[in-house]
């Protein structure tokens, strides 16, 4: 867990590596989930910004739509008229090059697959049956510059380290620790002093090299605010 959680939640989590950026949407995720009180409230929109995942909007329908149309055109058999020059057999690919099977037309007009490789710019004819086959490249590009994931103006994306704390005194009471990683994350704010609280003189936690999870009411000289 990262030793300054207060910086970590104020960041923005675009441009984080990749330990960031895993800890800021485990706790935020985590809190939003055990505020058991405002859960019910939230928007579909809210909680999906909440939980770290792509909120739906028109782009992302359309680039899902196209790694659907794409998934099932290179799993499935081509279906259509004849390639001629005028109107050839168009073969999507993501790449420059694919490779292609000809089977010909049906019943008497089939043929032994012959296979060849497809690359773009160019008119390819079957060797069996002069069936003529054209590459077409599908982009899954955005202009430059522009944020593939924005956030939807109704969602706040502000996180309020309160839900950490309601969090803790919910779950985390007693001897009893439900959520440790609310507990962890709770007990480091608290020896940083971000819950109005003095910050301590003198702190010897757990291990070394890690934030504790032991209860903070453990420790002799520090309590629950």
């Amino acid at each position: 867990m990262p030793k300054d959680i207060d910086t970590l939640m104020k960041s923005d989590p675009q441009k984080m590596d990749y330990f960031g950026s895993y800890w800021y949407w485990r706790i935020r995720g985590e809190s939003t989930l055990m505020d058991t009180d405002s859960l019910p409230q939230k928007s579909y929109k809210q909680l999906a910004r909440d939980l770290g995942m792509q909120v739906v909007s028109e782009p992302s329908e359309h680039m899902l739509g196209l790694l659907e149309l794409y998934e099932y055109l290179k799993t499935s058999p081509f279906v259509g008229p004849f390639g001629t020059i005028k109107n050839p057999v168009l073969v999507p690919s993501v790449m420059t090059e694919r490779v292609v099977g000809c089977t010909g037309g049906s019943g008497e007009h089939e043929h032994v697959p012959l296979w060849f490789r497809c690359r773009e710019g160019f008119l390819y004819r079957c060797g069996e049956c002069d069936q003529i086959f054209m590459l077409v490249r599908v982009l899954y590009s955005l202009p430059d510059g522009e944020d593939p994931f924005p956030a939807d103006p109704d969602v706040d994306d502000v996180f309020d380290n309160d839900i950490i704390a309601k969090g803790q005194f919910k779950w985390n009471t007693g001897d009893y620790v439900k959520w440790p990683v609310g507990n962890a994350t709770y007990k480091q704010l608290f020896l940083q002093g971000k819950w109005g609280n003095p910050v301590p003189e003198s702190y010897e936690p757990d291990t070394r090299d890690t934030v504790d999870t032991q209860p903070l009411h453990k420790h002799k000289k520090y309590t629950q605010l």
